[in-house]
């Protein structure tokens, strides 16, 4: 059952059927893909720790053989990062192509070992028509919704009307502690009138996992040699080794 929320999305506290759900948490938790720490992000020199989020890129191939690229201000090495989706997250694309009749080619799983450390601080997905500073490329398709799946502790996601990350200036739409397994779809319209934001919460938050489904417009012909480098195990974040330290291999 949906709570629709603000004005054009919906939440659904327990969305995904346990065996879908348990098998995303456990391909999130694993080793098998690198959840990146690194990105050389293009506006600050050098090598730069990704607290807010560290995370890795899921991709579906177009019928040219043609990638989606989902830029955040990534150095161009990085925007080759990510892999082709597994299974259960293709599983998770029928689902939602059934359920909401939109097409998603991409994901993104984004790691939160620390509320106080790891957070997303309020901004709008970069979608076609959405109001951007001047060269903030657009990738996300006109119109389409982002679909959040939660894993883990859960964190709140706020709506709201300002860019502000103090509370009494936030002008909060709606916020809600997202449960694991949860799905937050969140509809064009909020996109493009409302800020989103997972705000820094205590240090009692234990690990959570967003996994961000999207359609992206933006398609590249996949460069292996750049998606090797971007996916070294050298930029790999271990939380299920490590407990959640940042480690360099």
């Amino acid at each position: 059952m949906s709570d629709f929320i603000a004005s054009s999305s919906e939440y659904m506290a327990r969305y995904l059927e346990s065996e879908t759900r348990a098998d995303a948490f456990a391909l999130l938790q694993s080793s098998a893909y690198s959840l990146y720490e690194y990105a050389r992000l293009e506006k600050w020199i050098g090598i730069v720790s990704l607290k807010r989020a560290p995370k890795m890129e899921f991709y579906l191939l177009d019928n040219n053989g043609q990638r989606p690229i989902y830029r955040w201000g990534q150095s161009i090495l990085f925007e080759n990062a990510g892999y082709p989706m597994p299974p259960v997250f293709r599983k998770i694309v029928e689902r939602i192509k059934r359920d909401f009749g939109e097409d998603v080619n991409h994901a993104i799983a984004i790691f939160y070992h620390s509320g106080v450390e790891q957070h997303a601080p309020p901004h709008k997905d970069k979608a076609i028509g959405v109001a951007a500073a001047h060269g903030v490329p657009l990738d996300m398709a006109e119109e389409s919704s982002f679909f959040v799946f939660s894993f883990g502790d859960p964190r709140v996601f706020t709506l709201q009307t300002t860019s502000e990350t103090k509370k009494a200036e936030r002008g909060v739409v709606w916020e809600e502690a997202l449960a694991h397994g949860s799905l937050l779809r969140v509809g064009a319209a909020d996109n493009r009138d409302l800020y989103h934001a997972v705000h820094k919460a205590s240090k009692k938050s234990g690990p959570r996992y967003s996994l961000i489904f999207r359609n992206i417009v933006t398609m590249r012909p996949v460069d292996k040699a750049m998606e090797a480098e971007a996916n070294d195990p050298k930029f790999h974040f271990k939380p299920s080794v490590c407990g959640g330290k940042r480690t360099r291999d």
